[in-house]
């Protein structure tokens, strides 16, 4: 969370009006009182919208579901709190955003996506969906 505090504080010292994006995997869910507080606190706006579809999906993702293996790739066993985490990451989740603050209105935003980390070719090259906006002005 401090990556993300210091993020947010940089915005908050920012002059009045100044245009900010914030973006990035912040492995929060859209539903973290303390992540949406930190929006609200700053006028930001989500910019993919509260029903995006999840960034981290081990389930439609072969990257992001090695990490819910109750096994580490070398074949060492997990310790618990590992085994927890690795459960808790079999969830698909929205975990990256992009956040505006102070463009001057929202259609400012022509278009803003969730994007499957594969290529045409079937090729993966990330464990999260990418995030894409595109911004006029």
């Amino acid at each position: 969370q401090s990556e993300i505090q210091a993020a947010f504080d940089y915005v908050h010292s920012m002059t009045e009006g100044e245009p900010a994006v914030v973006l990035g995997d912040f492995n929060m869910e859209p539903n973290d009182e303390w992540f949406r507080a930190l929006i609200s606190r700053e006028g930001m706006t989500d910019v993919l919208g509260q029903e995006a579809p999840p960034t981290w999906d081990p389930l439609h993702n072969f990257l992001s579901a090695l990490s819910t293996s109750f096994e580490f790739p070398s074949g060492q066993h997990k310790t618990e709190l590992d085994i927890i985490s690795a459960v808790y990451d079999r969830i698909p989740k929205r975990v990256d955003y992009i956040l505006m603050k102070s463009f001057p209105d929202s259609s400012s935003v022509i278009n803003a996506q969730v994007i499957p980390p594969v290529t045409s070719e079937g090729v993966w090259f990330s464990d999260h969906s990418a995030v894409m906006a595109e911004v006029d002005g």
